[in-house]
């Protein structure tokens, strides 16, 4: 249909490129999103930092050694004849045990050399030996309801953090759909939309001239003239917004991995895939708050080991070293050890066991009861809070999609309408009762309809995609 310099195609508007037509392609089209998008990768670097500390919390009670040694020295000056030099190596291991009870072991070795004549190089050498263990247990008889929280809390933590850390991801990639889906979407939707209005421009530009021939031979006022001319300004205003919109939507592509060219060259298709897409693949709902259930359940966890930790401690330790050869002086090194054990026949125990109890009545140790009380009372209640938000999010979220497809449908006979309206014009265009232009308005009127009725549907297949 051509009107002199106006040429309408309407196939122009739906008129598909090679790339991504079919849903393989598509697919494709997703998975590079998630490939390139800088957004993305930033949030799985922080996931897999959250694994690293997760890790560490995980392997808590496997035993921790550690080396231990260490070097003092003498050293002779003018008025000092001798040099001594002490060396002390040892290893420790540190225990975390379940119930807040930690457990330390030691054994040390302690070497001396000692240069009693710098001229000649005699030296004399020393060797001893030193063990010891210590266990410290909470004072559970302070607040006997604390140890069953946080006996679940050590079982529990390392799994609902991998969880927190799942939900978290999910929830991302989720999110990061549903924008790619959105930012497609406009820019076909905007694509097409400016093309049907720099198409009713041209029009508008016809009726422009046509005005000013009737301005100049009376058959139009002047306040009429300028209404339509300032009219036509709004409109042509509103196109440029169109193209700024449309520039915004390609300028946020590097959000997602994604640039102009890989944009799909057809919005039906495009329709077609997602509306496919949700009827196969079922929306993950309630991410968020499955989420901040895990959080909740962390904190709480995380409040019965604090309160655990702040109570009294039993402390016990033992210490054990060889009776013999403490002090003895040998001439060379080997000696030196080899001395000392010969002499060790008999060891030396020592046993200690302790316990502090603070007498102010406002220590943490008096109100961790009270204060672990009313932290599960408030979890208790945030929980309920919790299941209430879900449950009216998935209210207005069906809502929400019973509107839609009232607005789908409602769409959907304003192009039937539209489409009844082209015919109607044709036949009256072709009698001569109906100009070439506004037959040429009519067949855009029904092409804006049908960019009205894509939005709707594009508008439901995200909204079911984003689900509560």
């Amino acid at each position: 249909m051509c009107v002199e310099n106006l040429c309408i195609f309407p196939n122009d508007l739906t008129k598909e490129n090679t790339h991504a037509v079919s849903g393989e392609g598509y697919d494709k089209l997703i998975e590079k999103v998630f490939e390139q998008s800088p957004f993305y990768k930033r949030k799985l670097l922080e996931f897999a930092q959250g694994e690293l500390s997760n890790t560490a919390y995980k392997f808590r009670w496997i035993p921790r050694p550690l080396i231990d040694s260490a070097y003092a020295g003498n050293f002779y000056t003018a008025n000092i004849k001798s040099q001594t030099n002490a060396l002390k190596t040892g290893i420790r291991v540190y225990q975390s045990l379940p119930a807040g009870i930690s457990f330390q072991a030691q054994a040390e070795q302690f070497f001396g050399i000692k240069n009693t004549d710098i001229k000649s190089g005699q030296r004399n050498y020393g060797y001893e030996f030193d063990s010891s263990a210590a266990l410290s247990i909470p004072f559970y008889a302070a607040a006997p309801t604390l140890l069953p929280a946080a006996v679940k809390s050590e079982l529990k933590t390392h799994a609902l953090l991998s969880e927190q850390a799942a939900l978290n991801v999910r929830s991302i990639r989720k999110s990061i759909l549903i924008e790619t889906v959105n930012r497609i979407s406009s820019y076909l939707l905007l694509k097409e939309r400016i093309v049907i209005e720099e198409q009713r421009e041209i029009l508008r530009q016809k009726e422009a001239v046509s005005d000013n021939a009737l301005w100049e031979t009376g058959a139009v006022s002047s306040f009429e003239l300028s209404e339509r001319t300032t009219k036509r300004y709004e409109q042509y205003l509103a196109l440029l917004q169109l193209k700024e919109n449309l520039s915004a939507v390609c300028d946020g592509f590097y959000e997602i991995g994604l640039t102009e060219e890989d944009m799909p060259g057809s919005i039906d298709s495009w329709l077609a895939y997602l509306e496919n897409f949700i009827r196969k693949n079922p929306t993950e709902n309630g991410l968020d708050i499955d989420a901040e259930e895990k959080k909740l359940t962390l904190y709480f966890y995380n409040k019965a080991e604090e309160g655990l930790l702040s109570l009294p401690k039993i402390n016990l330790s033992v210490q054990a070293a060889p009776e013999a050869g403490t002090g003895r002086i040998s001439e060379t090194f080997g000696s030196s050890i080899r001395d000392y054990w010969k002499q060790a026949q008999k060891w030396d125990f020592s046993l200690h066991i302790s316990m502090k109890l603070s007498l102010f009545p406002f220590e943490k140790e008096y109100l961790a009861l009270k204060d672990f009380s009313l932290v599960r009372r408030k979890y208790n209640a945030e929980l309920e809070m919790l299941n209430i938000y879900r449950k009216n999010k998935e209210n207005r979220y069906k809502s929400k999609i019973e509107l839609l497809q009232k607005l789908s449908d409602k769409a959907e006979r304003e192009k039937i309408d539209a489409d009844n309206r082209v015919i109607a014009a044709e036949a009256l265009n072709k009698q001569g009762y109906l100009s070439e232009t506004s037959f040429a308005y009519q067949k855009l009127n029904a092409l804006l309809a049908e960019n009205n009725r894509k939005e709707v549907r594009l508008r439901r297949i995200s909204t079911v995609l984003e689900g509560y």
